[in-house]
């Protein structure tokens, strides 16, 4: 039961994110929303800010493993943006606010997951060594963080499928372009 009651706080604050600012958001509302009490949200979470950065762990523990040889990496990239693309006005409401770091750390370890899974798949076979997969997961990392960022920043617009879609075979040559490069060095 006590899982249960958790995830129900953290279900609330999601529903409560998707309609108001961050800021606007209260340990009360969240404990109406859910029928527990205040002492209850406590059991679980510090404060608003530490629940904030569960759901975002959960978020990205929740993600499966992804499938490289069965997948393109841009059904990959989807499937990782899915809590993103489904929560757009939640998103927006954390970028806008003080918490807006708890957002970067989470997009930056599932940006991580993401690129080092691709770049793995893409240096199979090939004489990169760890320190060169190193390396290129870092700047391909930032690469997705940049454009994940614009994208928020420009009020999430376009759809982000569509933007992946668009970069994914100068991504994928760059990656292939990056390891090649560093083998020769």
């Amino acid at each position: 039961m006590p899982q249960f009651t958790k995830k129900a706080i953290m279900q609330s604050f999601i529903k409560l994110l998707n309609e108001h600012p961050l800021h606007k958001i209260t340990v009360k509302q969240i404990v109406e929303d859910c029928g527990v009490n205040r002492n209850t949200f406590y059991y679980y979470f510090e404060d608003i800010y530490s629940l904030t950065e569960e759901v975002f762990k959960d978020a990205a523990s929740t993600s499966e493993p992804l499938d490289w040889a069965s997948n393109t990496w841009q059904e990959n990239f989807t499937y990782i943006m899915t809590f993103c693309s489904e929560n757009k006005k939640l998103l927006h409401n954390i970028y806008t606010s003080m918490s807006r770091e708890l957002l970067t750390k989470y997009l930056a370890e599932i940006s991580q997951i993401f690129v080092e899974g691709l770049v793995r798949f893409c240096a199979d076979g090939t004489d990169a060594s760890e320190e060169d997969i190193a390396v290129v997961v870092q700047l391909q990392k930032y690469t997705i963080l940049g454009v994940i960022d614009e994208w928020m920043a420009n009020g999430m617009k376009t759809q982000l499928d569509s933007k992946v879609f668009t970069l994914g075979p100068l991504f994928i040559e760059s990656i292939t372009l990056q390891l090649k490069s560093l083998a020769e060095i």
